[in-house]
């Protein structure tokens, strides 16, 4: 996507004045953002005052049909679509005062995570709450048949500045399956090429599934926890080579190194199956990790067992073990000739503290 379609926060004269009204519903506040195809202003519902985003053609596109095919389809794939990750569609129509079309979304008030990057990258834990958000939000729009195409640190907003709920916007580019016209733009490229999968660019039979947003995410989760993006820009050859195998994860935390990897591979075969997997995802203990908290228990095995064949039974059983024994059976006594259990069942912490008592010899009674 060249920079003249890019989705930029920036003011300019917009094609709608202030307190425009659209249809009697909604009344236009002040543009927000201006992309290659449109602009997108803050307005609010005249009856209940809920603030809305509404997305509008530029007047020189309106009466293109592709550009407003673009549109149809963009609210024809969303409109029913309902994820807490995702910017609520709610109506596409034209204005009859205006001939304006337009379409009605959700207001997501917040930071774009691509400037929140700029600022510091996130922890670890911030890139795992991300992860866990933004995952199922795209696993629902592929359950649809709905593929993003532009998964970017620019098209993840986070209100109030709040990683857990993130939103993904702009879906403008989005391929819908389900509609049957491939892609609303056409079959050549979609999204910025930094974050671009290789099936976007050819590679590896060119189909462009949700595995391609996994591939997508990926990179956008190595910007957020390094602050930089990965390099895979560069020439046209360059671009397509860097796609063909795994990109440079040296620098990334090894323990989410084994989730990037996964959703990176430039195979889309070799990635997970699709999004619900990404989110469910678990780091594994390392070996050494498992192999260190198993030794203290050999020892104290071995330990254990030292005590029994010095015959100091219960003692050593007591000493050696920090919970009381499990199960119905009394642990060993030190007579063994006694017949009932013992009355009580002495607390290890105690016989911690303790020498054990010597079982006393029978009283002879006076001749």
């Amino acid at each position: 996507m060249s920079d003249s379609e890019r989705t930029v926060f920036a003011p300019r004269a917009g094609a709608v004045s202030v307190g425009t009204t659209l249809n009697g519903i909604y009344e236009i506040e002040r543009l927000i953002a201006v992309g290659g195809m449109g602009e997108v202003y803050q307005g609010r519902a005249i009856q209940t005052g809920d603030a809305v985003a509404i997305k509008m053609i530029r007047p020189e596109l309106a009466r293109d049909e592709a550009a407003l095919a673009l549109f149809r389809r963009e609210a024809a794939a969303l409109h029913n679509l309902y994820n807490e990750a995702i910017v609520r569609y709610y109506v596409f129509t034209i204005d009859p005062g205006t001939q304006s079309p337009y379409l009605a979304m959700e207001f997501v008030d917040g930071q774009p995570l691509s400037e929140r990057i700029k600022e510091a990258p996130l922890s670890l834990d911030e890139v795992d709450v991300l992860r866990r958000r933004i995952g199922p939000g795209l696993h629902a729009a592929h359950l649809l048949g709905i593929v993003h195409r532009d998964v970017s640190p620019d098209n993840i907003i986070l209100p109030g500045g709040s990683v857990a709920r993130a939103k993904i916007i702009d879906f403008g580019i989005a391929r819908s399956s389900i509609l049957g016209e491939g892609t609303v733009i056409g079959s050549g490229f979609a999204g910025k090429y930094n974050y671009v999968s290789p099936e976007q660019l050819g590679l590896y039979g060119g189909d462009v599934t949700g595995r391609s947003d996994m591939y997508s995410f990926g990179l956008v989760l190595a910007e957020a926890l390094t602050g930089k993006p990965l390099d895979m820009g560069g020439s046209q050859v360059q671009i397509l080579e860097k796609r063909r195998r795994l990109p440079d994860l040296s620098g990334i935390d090894a323990r989410i190194r084994p989730l990037l990897a996964r959703m990176l591979a430039a195979d889309p075969a070799e990635r997970f199956a699709d999004m619900s997997e990404v989110a469910a995802w678990q780091p594994q203990a390392p070996a050494a990790k498992v192999a260190a908290g198993k030794s203290p228990l050999r020892a104290v095995a071995g330990i254990a067992a030292l005590a029994l064949l010095a015959g100091g039974g219960f003692y050593g059983w007591t000493l050696l073990n920090d919970e009381p024994p499990r199960g119905d059976t009394p642990p060993p006594a030190l007579n063994e000739a006694r017949s009932e259990p013992p009355a009580q069942t002495p607390n290890p912490a105690q016989a911690q503290n303790r020498v054990p008592e010597l079982v006393e010899p029978p009283a002879v009674p006076p001749p």
